[in-house]
C-alpha cells in the first residue's frame, strides 16, 4: 500500500487497520535500524513501538507536511533525544547524590 493511500485511509477510517499494519510492516525495521543509531536495543524497540502507538491513537488527526518517512524518522529522532535526555538528567541525579553521600561520609569521619 502506497503511503498516501495509508493517510487516505487513516483520515477516512476505511481500511484503516490494513493501513497501519501495511505502515508497521514497512517501516518499522528501517525505523528500528535509524532508532539503534542514537539507543540501545532495548530502548530502540521501546521507541519504535511507542511511535506507532502514537500514531495509531492519532491517525484521524496526522498532517504529514513532506512525506511519510520523514515525519516517522522525525518523530524517532525526537524520542530517541528525549530518552539520551532523561537518561543524562538521571545520570547527573545519580552523581550529585553521590558526592553529597561522599561528603556526608568525610564530615562524619572528621567528627569521630
Amino acid at each position: 500500500m502506497e503511503d498516501l493511500a495509508i493517510l487516505e485511509s487513516f483520515r477516512t477510517g476505511v481500511g484503516e487497520k490494513d493501513a497501519f499494519d501495511s505502515l508497521f510492516r514497512k517501516y518499522y525495521p528501517q525505523m528500528c535500524v535509524y532508532a539503534h543509531r542514537f539507543v540501545d536495543m532495548v530502548e530502540t524497540e521501546d521507541i519504535v513501538q511507542e511511535c506507532f502507538v502514537w500514531i495509531w491513537n492519532n491517525r484521524a488527526v496526522i498532517v504529514v507536511d513532506r512525506s511519510v518517512p520523514h515525519y516517522l524518522f522525525s518523530m524517532v529522532r525526537h524520542r530517541a533525544l528525549n530518552t539520551i535526555r532523561k537518561k543524562n538528567i538521571g545520570q547527573k541525579v545519580t552523581d550529585m547524590l553521590q558526592e553529597i553521600r561522599k561528603e556526608d561520609m568525610e564530615e562524619n569521619a572528621f567528627d569521630a
